[in-house]
């Protein structure tokens, strides 16, 4: 999720946190030196992508900044402009960044996109919130919207009537399990402990339960491990596996920085020698050793063989940055060595990356490059996010544009992501909202008006998603296991989950949409 995370218990109670986590600002454009370089910076193209755009030929990252540098004064007005987005969730995290874009977009390969088999408008039968969270709560009424077809809510609208957690329930039993494993942006051992019935469902279901590496404990990992355990007991297709999410160099490393704060343009290289950032690496080698060794009791003590399936890391830390090969090269030695320590001690499990390959630009037909990839990279994966399902086409677009990125990226003369696995972020209920898109803020970037928490958009597109992502057809045959960002369950504003949200009864739709693929 494209945003730098900084944990915070108080964030779960501050009305700070929700200007933090979702209103974006529009930063002060920054003069262009030498000395003073722009980081990720948005390319104002509104345009659609030319068939015979001279770029396209994929070509290394350094290349491009270079062509960029050197064709600045041909650049579109607002080019030199640096901007960010805050977006994440109120229960704990927060991060921000800025995009870095290209002079202008290759246009993605041609190709046929798996179509969702048809199927009736119908959804699961629904009852007025009796329990779950705060019970009570409501969401307005929605409507159609005359241009696509995306519910809004109606001002001064009724209640919209939610999943009681008894009907809940009884949806999720009545679910397949899905084809795919699917990890989460982290749970909380509150909801385990709360929601036993409803997490060993998700569990069933998803095939994964994942935690906080950052901060699990003892006593909740055993949470964890009995819930997968109890599922495995069933002899499923699919194991359940635990997913361990992590957000590295945010903990240790700040040579004069604070949590969460991206590294200024005036640092060079060098700070990457500051003692703290050997302590950073030992801290995540710490923490990960805990969760193994956790992992392992609990496994004893059940009889069991859950194992972390997927280690999810969100390095947002670092941006590449224009004409400096030094920097870029040490930001991709900073992320192997956090990557390299996690095969060391799980040697079995997925690296999962967030954001390596494409992010939608303004137009569908408009991709960015994300800014945390570097040529020096360990590369076992792309991923994308897919944070707008209501916008089937720019989603198929966004994913299949990862997938050539893949495909034709050029380094030394060898594209050496050829084929790679490309893992969608998605998300359910939440998201942005490109038709609410205004060029003049923030150009080329969701602007906070984008951004749509509790999302009541028509369930429709949560069944096509589901049938698309989970498809073993191209090319989301490339897609081996999904991501949801936010965490299950999760409601704007809740501490750090709501059954009383949209959320359930669209996953519950997804989940239908993906049954369809078996």
């Amino acid at each position: 999720m494209r945003i730098y995370r900084t944990f915070s218990i108080a964030a779960v109670v501050s009305t700070i946190v929700i200007g933090a986590c979702f209103i974006g600002s529009v930063l002060k454009p920054d003069e262009v030196t030498a000395q003073n370089l722009v980081t990720c910076t948005p390319v104002v193209n509104t345009q659609p992508a030319k068939t015979d755009d001279p770029i396209a030929p994929a070509v290394s990252f350094d290349s491009l900044l270079s062509k960029m540098e050197s064709e600045s004064a041909a650049l579109p007005a607002g080019f030199a402009e640096s901007g960010t987005v805050a977006r994440g969730q109120v229960a704990a995290y927060a991060r921000d960044t800025a995009d870095i874009s290209e002079v202008s977009s290759r246009p993605s390969v041609q190709s046929t996109y798996p179509a969702a088999p048809a199927q009736a408008s119908t959804s699961v039968a629904v009852a007025s919130s009796s329990g779950g969270g705060s019970s009570g709560s409501t969401t307005p009424t929605s409507t159609p919207d005359s241009n696509n077809d995306v519910t809004r809510p109606v001002a001064g609208g009724g209640a919209s009537p939610m999943l009681s957690k008894e009907s809940l329930l009884t949806e999720l039993r009545k679910l397949p399990p899905l084809p795919k494993v699917h990890y989460s942006w982290p749970l909380v051992p509150i909801f385990l402990s709360n929601e036993r019935e409803i997490a060993y469902e998700a569990a069933r279901i998803t095939h994964a339960l994942s935690l906080s590496g950052e901060n699990v404990t003892e006593v909740a990992v055993d949470k964890f491990v009995a819930i997968c355990a109890e599922v495995n007991k069933t002899n499923p297709a699919i194991p359940c596996f635990l997913g361990v999410n992590y957000s590295p160099w945010h903990w240790k490393f700040r040579p004069e920085l604070g949590l969460g704060k991206a590294i200024p343009k005036e640092y060079n290289s060098n700070v990457f020698a500051d003692p703290t950032y050997n302590d950073e690496i030992e801290q995540f080698a710490l923490r990960m050793t805990l969760v193994k060794k956790w992992v392992e009791q609990s496994n004893q003590k059940y009889g069991a063989n859950v194992k972390v399936g997927a280690i999810l890391l969100d390095c947002e830390r670092f941006e590449r940055r224009l004409n400096d090969p030094s920097w870029n090269k040490a930001m991709g030695v900073a992320q192997n060595d956090i990557h390299v320590k996690a095969v060391e001690i799980f040697p079995g499990a997925r690296i999962e990356w967030y954001d390596r390959g494409r992010r939608q630009g303004a137009s569908e037909d408009y991709f960015n490059f994300t800014c945390y990839l570097a040529d020096n990279a360990i590369m076992t994966g792309m991923s994308c996010s897919l944070y707008s399902p209501p916008d089937r086409t720019r989603m198929q677009k966004l994913f299949q544009a990862t997938c050539d990125l893949a495909d034709t990226y050029v380094i030394n003369g060898m594209t050496p992501w050829k084929g790679l696995d490309v893992t969608p972020w998605v998300s359910l209920a939440w998201g942005y909202d490109w038709d609410l898109y205004r060029s003049d803020l923030n150009p080329g970037v969701p602007q906070p008006e984008c951004y749509r928490s509790d999302w009541d958009y028509d369930l429709k597109y949560s069944r096509e998603t589901g049938a698309e992502l989970n498809s073993f057809t191209p090319p989301y045959d490339r897609a081996k296991v999904i991501i949801f960002f936010p965490q299950l369950f999760y409601k704007f504003g809740a501490p750090w989950y709501d059954l009383d949200s949209p959320w359930g009864k669209h996953f519950i739709e997804y989940c239908k949409g993906a049954a369809q693929t078996l």
